[in-house]
């Protein structure tokens, strides 16, 4: 169907740039209107323990292999993932949405296991958030040059685009890859809107402020989770929907689902002066990451 086609594997392009900044030919489909507000969700189930950085022995259970980033777990987990989704492709319930959402992040193992296989989802939005940080405190000039970019100044605004995507979210084989890279997409996207850079050039970025960058924040968080949920699950959604306009907007109330339910807590760290590159500041993306993980398996 003509939807997101999640398990054709990572692609070359930048599916989520608007008509500007790609072929025509490979726009999405037009977008259906979200889904009406749909009975409340099911009670959510108890939380399962979260994985600190150096927990205590007894309290956290022990994996059953000592690799960093295990494979997503095998079997009857993955299997209730799948008919759950099935499930809400065919209904359009909240509350079925909510049973996959739950179900979709245990079969990952939980929500630190979750995390922890996300390197470039979080590495990818720090560097996100460094250059447009720099971009609002010591200009555009300045946060090219941060990475590797001052020759592109001059350029088209597409061209400029493509080039900044492909510094902060590289194309690599996996879904992991993928999903960065679509949600930097999708958030540079934004705020090129949001300024007006098609009309007004590149400095207008200049203007962002602190509660802007905070915002595109969320949005990377929020969109990552979006794409490698349905990476994983939404052929479950188009074979069991209707057409193919109701599987791309089931998928769609799904997105905006997971951008009302996810919440940054920043810990009282300034975005425009924290270095979120540093070794020392991981911690506090991994907890972020790991947070919006838990708000999914609450959904």
């Amino acid at each position: 169907m003509g939807t997101s086609k999640p398990n054709d594997g990572p692609s070359d392009r930048t599916p989520l740039l608007p008509d500007w900044a790609q072929n025509p030919d490979d726009r999405p489909p037009a977008p259906v209107p979200l889904a009406p507000v749909l009975p409340d969700p099911l009670p959510d189930d108890p939380r399962e323990p979260r994985e600190p950085d150096d927990p205590p022995p007894d309290l956290v259970p022990r994996p059953e292999r000592p690799d960093p980033v295990p494979p997503p777990p095998a079997g009857r987990a993955w299997q209730n993932a799948k008919s759950d989704i099935s499930r809400y492709g065919k209904s359009g319930s909240r509350n079925d949405l909510a049973r996959s959402g739950r179900s979709y992040v245990r079969a990952r193992g939980g929500a630190a296991a979750a995390t922890r296989a996300s390197s470039a989802g979080r590495s990818s939005a720090a560097r996100t958030i460094g250059f447009i940080s720099t971009i609002s405190s010591a200009g555009l000039a300045a946060a090219l040059d941060s990475i590797g970019l001052r020759d592109v100044l001059g350029r088209s605004v597409e061209s400029v685009l493509s080039a900044i995507v492909n510094k902060l979210a590289p194309t690599g084989k996996g879904k992991d890859e993928s999903a960065a890279r679509k949600a930097v997409d999708t958030t540079l996207v934004s705020l090129f809107e949001q300024y007006g850079v098609l009309d007004g050039g590149l400095e207008r970025l200049e203007a962002l402020d602190a509660a802007a960058i905070e915002r595109a924040f969320h949005d990377l968080v929020a969109e990552y989770n979006f794409q490698r949920w349905m990476m994983e699950l939404s052929k479950r959604i188009e074979e069991n929907a209707v057409s193919s306009a109701e599987a791309y907007r089931l998928e769609q109330f799904a997105r905006e689902c997971i951008y009302e339910i996810t919440v940054l807590d920043f810990r009282g760290h300034n975005v425009l002066n924290t270095d979120w590159t540093a070794h020392e500041n991981q911690q506090l993306i991994d907890g972020i990451y790991e947070q919006a993980y838990v708000f999914l398996e609450n959904l």
